[in-house]
């Protein structure tokens, strides 16, 4: 299958320490893209951030990788932050991908805290750009910002609070 798009990076402050997470079981795909950071604050808090490209086109089956990467992060007991575009329109309730997203949040008692479209087109308004995160109340807020530097989505800006306990 070829497949066009994507590719994935983060761009960290020169003060912040970091690291790069393996995710164990879980590889990029043709379909998938992911990259996972444990960074640590001045307060000496560690916690993820993760980016995501999953292509328009790639099986269901893939959301599975999705799952596995949040599992993982579950288990090192640290605060994350997982954006990217996902591909899943989350303002539909039929679609397959969108019951198959919203029971992984569900069963890992996660929050996908997007809520404006992120892809406008003449004849669509989609939200398939998403920030999944174990920590709502650490998120003061999102926003989609109608910038389309790199591609024909919005920009999304999420700000957050580390200091918050």
């Amino acid at each position: 299958m070829m497949m066009r798009g994507g590719s994935v990076c983060i761009y960290v402050k020169k003060h912040l320490r970091c690291q790069e997470l393996e995710i164990p079981n879980c590889v990029p795909d043709k379909g998938i893209e992911f990259m996972t950071l444990k960074i640590q604050n001045k307060q000496n808090k560690s916690f993820a951030v993760g980016v995501l490209y999953r292509h328009p086109n790639s099986p269901v089956s893939l959301m599975n990788h999705i799952e596995d990467i949040f599992k993982h992060l579950l288990t090192l007991n640290i605060d994350f932050f997982y954006l990217g575009d996902y591909n899943v329109d989350m303002k539909t309730t039929q679609n397959i991908l969108t019951k198959k997203m919203n029971k992984i949040l569900q069963k890992y008692n996660l929050s996908q805290s997007v809520s404006d479209s992120t892809r406008i087109t003449q004849d669509s308004k989609t939200l398939i750009d998403l920030c999944v995160t174990n920590c709502p109340d650490k998120i003061n807020f999102t926003n989609s910002l109608n910038e389309h530097v790199i591609a024909d989505h919005n920009s999304i800006l999420v700000s957050i609070n580390l200091k918050k306990e």
